[in-house]
């Protein structure tokens, strides 16, 4: 079975502005991953900004910008999408936060380290309508 970072239900995921913070990896030194929402589309990434690694939040779990229309990274304010991950503006423009691959199944949404027992590292998003 593959190695799981984080699940919760997807009601557990709060609309804009805040979205969900979680721990990737495990040892002494775990980084933050994160859930958002727009709408009923799900994503999760890797909570470290494109330009500088620093964590986007500064305010813990508040990720979309005054507008909630992007994500914000606190520090130099650069803009993401929150359905690619791309930055739209800022001093990463061009660059993508990393992605972390999840599935949605029976109201549950589980997410993968990036690179695990198979998933890639890359954006992949998977909805499992049989159960």
């Amino acid at each position: 079975m593959s190695e799981v970072a984080f699940q919760c239900a997807v009601d557990d995921v709060p609309p804009p502005p805040r979205g969900l913070r979680f721990d990737v990896g495990s040892g002494a030194k775990p980084t933050a991953g994160f859930l958002v929402r727009r709408g009923d589309e799900f994503r999760a990434y890797r909570n470290r900004c494109a330009h500088l690694w620093l964590e986007l939040d500064f305010n813990p779990g508040l990720f979309y910008d005054v507008d909630n229309r992007f994500l914000q990274c606190s520090t130099h304010a650069a803009l993401f999408d929150p359905l690619d991950g791309r930055c739209v503006a800022g001093p990463c423009a061009g660059r993508y936060l990393e992605s972390l691959p999840i599935r949605i199944s029976a109201g549950t949404i589980t997410v993968f380290p990036p690179g695990s027992a198979g998933r890639p590292a890359h954006f992949e998003y998977t909805v499992d309508t049989t159960t």
